[in-house]
């Protein structure tokens, strides 16, 4: 049920909060004493980040200009943790492996993707 939730970008304070679910120090020894479990908990924070990009995505998209700034914040913090699980992301398609994520402002669309090439 943790994982669950994790993959639809709930943070794991948030989902321990509710009494339903086990306490986050639990959840936490489970992970630290199980390899399988922490691939799985890895495997749904890279969904969850995928989720939270959409979310945000979604406010961007109809939001008010006075929470404009906040809604930056979000994503940026979304953004660099993209970053960080984007490096396990694999893509048959590419050569060396790795899936390059872009993220950028809605007023950055009308310019040209980038096109920086990584080297192995």
């Amino acid at each position: 049920m943790v994982l669950a939730e994790i993959r639809d970008g709930r943070t794991l304070s948030m989902i321990c909060a509710d009494e339903a679910f086990p306490e986050r120090g639990d959840v936490l020894r489970h992970l630290s004493n199980s390899e399988d479990a922490e691939a799985k908990m890895l495997r749904a924070r890279r969904i969850g980040v995928w989720m939270q990009m959409d979310r945000i995505y979604e406010q961007l998209s109809n939001v008010e200009a006075s929470k404009l700034p906040m809604l930056k914040e979000q994503a940026s913090h979304i953004r660099w943790l993209a970053g960080k699980f984007g490096a396990g992301i694999s893509n048959s398609n590419t050569k060396s492996g790795n899936e390059v994520i872009e993220v950028r402002w809605l007023d950055d669309l009308n310019e040209a993707p980038s096109t920086s090439q990584q080297t192995d």
